[in-house]
């Protein structure tokens, strides 16, 4: 009899110290970065300026965005794009060599970049 309650309170002492180990365990916070990404040599994350109510990018993020439409062009379970986004949707050339964005393409290109992220599978 002595045993059982040994025994029984070994087992209680376990479960309890067990579930409290759980509820005392640290889930770090998001990493986001407080600045903008370089593209080169330029802190601007590709975005040069804003012109025409439209987003100003060089050639190394229209080349990251046509990527992204290659990957989720058609979009993701959950969100489709219809109709299916095309290569250069959005995206107007300036005699610079930048180019325009609009910001239905900003707003897709954000959309897809944390799809990108997050592991997410295109269509």
């Amino acid at each position: 009899m002595e045993s059982a309650r040994i025994w029984r309170n070994s087992l209680l002492a376990l479960v309890v110290l067990g579930l409290g180990g759980c509820a005392l365990t640290v889930t770090p916070g998001l990493n986001r970065p407080a600045t903008a990404s370089y593209s080169g040599t330029k802190r601007d994350s590709g975005v040069v300026g804003v012109a025409n109510g439209a987003f100003v990018i060089d050639t190394a993020t229209r080349s990251r965005y046509n990527a992204l439409i290659g990957q989720f062009g058609k979009g993701v379970p959950e969100y489709p794009f219809l109709p299916p986004l095309a290569p250069d949707f959005g995206i107007t050339p300036r005699p610079d060599g930048t180019f325009l964005l609009t910001p239905e393409a900003e707003n897709d290109f954000g959309l897809m970049n944390r799809w990108a992220h997050s592991g997410k599978a295109g269509l």
